[in-house]
């Protein structure tokens, strides 16, 4: 199983999982087209669906990164024969039917790169749009508008949890760096730094079964950086003091020394 935060690595190293077991789910909690994969069997098919934490609760309105756990199990032991692709697992990795059916990986891309990558897959109109809204979050309507993500609205919960003045409004910003800090903060801790993957670093790709093969016959990993990195990294950097998590935040930096 490979898990991680939307536009981290994971659809890479779902390419990898589809070569080196044949099949893989892609985002299975997620994307629910993605169990046709499982059983061709409609009964069946239907049965698997109807265990999907997720589609009795609308993931913008903060349920992609919180399941409840016996739903999860239920679902998650129905699928446990694939090899999965999932981007919102994040605080259950360390579940025993999680731990004792897969072998787990987690990949990490650093806080900036990741925001930056997620802007331009949204495209050009998102981006106006999210500097629109962050306007009016900071005007106090931000538990209105967040809900026009799961990202956002995800982040703001986490973020009202640490921040120190409950009164500051939260904005897409401040909603990313909180859900990217506190997710992979605990996965750190529950899976150790053994099971991490760090974007930047190739080493840690050697960790998975056949890698070097994948890589020289079908696919080599690219690693892409951006230029705005620097300046994001100093936006991040008061964000997370501000919001109270700063030394999470600078801990997990240390990873991509």
């Amino acid at each position: 199983m490979i898990n991680g935060s939307p536009r981290s690595g994971t659809s890479y190293l779902y390419r990898y999982l589809r070569w080196r077991y044949g099949k893989a789910l892609y985002e299975p909690l997620v994307v629910i087209r993605t169990l046709k994969n499982v059983t061709t069997d409609v009964v069946g098919l239907i049965d698997i669906i109807k265990l999907n934490p997720s589609v009795t609760i609308n993931p913008q309105f903060g349920s992609w990164w919180f399941h409840e756990i016996e739903a999860l199990k239920r679902y998650m032991l129905a699928l446990k024969d694939f090899a999965i692709k999932e981007v919102t697992l994040h605080f259950y990795l360390k579940e025993d039917f999680i731990k004792n059916n897969w072998e787990v990986f987690h990949i990490i891309r650093h806080p900036a790169d990741n925001y930056l990558s997620y802007l331009q897959w949204r495209g050009k109109q998102a981006r106006i749009s999210i500097r629109i809204l962050n306007i009016f979050a900071r005007l106090g309507f931000d538990s209105i508008f967040s809900r026009l993500s799961p990202v956002w609205e995800s982040g703001r919960r986490l973020a009202l949890i640490f921040i120190k003045n409950t009164d500051t409004p939260i904005d897409y910003d401040d909603a990313f760096i909180s859900l990217w800090t506190l997710t992979n903060y605990y996965v750190l801790k529950t899976l150790g730094r053994k099971r991490i993957i760090v974007y930047n670093k190739r080493e840690d790709y050697l960790k998975l079964p056949d890698f070097e093969k994948f890589e020289e016959n079908v696919e080599r990993l690219r690693i892409k950086e951006y230029p705005k990195r620097n300046k994001v990294l100093q936006l991040f950097v008061r964000k997370a003091k501000k919001l109270g998590i700063y030394d999470m935040f600078e801990e997990l930096l240390s990873l991509f020394d």
